[in-house]
């Protein structure tokens, strides 16, 4: 089995709503459903350098405006009929405004927690680091 290490943020907004990023229907995995803002490590890149340049490289969000406070690493098991796993590490930031440009999928949509794990549009991978972080009581 293998396993790739990603970083993602759970953006959160002073209405205590997460922010997530509408992928779009050529992304490789969970197409047309809600994600972490984030992606894949580099060689030699450690998690609070992946998630800076992964929020950079996708968002307008002010990085000098924003504190990361990392949380936790979830390890998410392979989907059904695959091979890969993921180990995320898992970041969690305070924005003032969430109306920001995204550069990769459709956007950004804010919604409450428990509402995002009653949905049927979350990713898999989203989902599985969301029940985790609940399960372990580790909201930000």
């Amino acid at each position: 089995m293998k396993t790739v290490t990603t970083a993602g943020i759970l953006f959160w907004t002073d209405e205590n709503t997460l922010v997530l990023q509408r992928r779009d229907a050529k992304a490789p995995t969970s197409a047309n459903k809600l994600g972490l803002f984030g992606g894949h490590f580099r060689e030699d890149e450690e998690p609070i350098d992946a998630i800076i340049r992964e929020i950079h490289e996708e968002t307008t969000v002010p990085l000098d405006e924003i504190s990361y406070q990392f949380i936790d690493a979830i390890a998410t098991p392979p989907a059904p009929g695959h091979d890969v796993a993921n180990v995320c590490y898992v970041f969690s930031a305070k924005i003032k405004d969430w109306h920001f440009k995204v550069f990769e999928g459709k956007g950004a949509e804010a919604h409450d927690i428990n509402e995002l794990l009653a949905r049927g549009d979350v990713g898999r991978d989203t989902r599985h680091v969301l029940e985790k972080l609940k399960e372990r009581k580790l909201w930000h």
